[in-house]
């Protein structure tokens, strides 16, 4: 039961990373970004900073029980964390 769990979070993670990746590359073409756009980055950003701290308790689990996927899904966090998010946060402040 805990792996179904574990690959339903990791797969999740990534499809946050997917989602906020494929809007911030469609942003930072050279034309002006609709507002929608702006709306939907908004609140994705704002789903994964709230989903951030639950992830990385979920990492801190999988380290205790030695489970080798807690590198896999801080990749991802971090992927989010430092690139994505930085992006997406520059994009909303314009």
């Amino acid at each position: 039961m805990q792996t179904d769990r574990t690959a339903q979070i990791i797969n999740s993670a990534k499809s946050l990373y997917d989602s906020l990746e494929k809007l911030t590359t469609q942003l930072s073409g050279p034309q002006e970004p609709s507002e929608v756009l702006l709306k939907i980055l908004k609140q994705l950003t704002v789903t994964v900073e709230n989903s951030l701290p639950d992830l990385r308790d979920y990492v801190d689990t999988l380290e205790f029980q030695e489970d080798s996927r807690a590198d896999d899904l801080l990749k991802i966090i971090n992927k989010l964390e430092d690139e994505l998010l930085v992006k997406a946060i520059e994009f909303i402040k314009k």
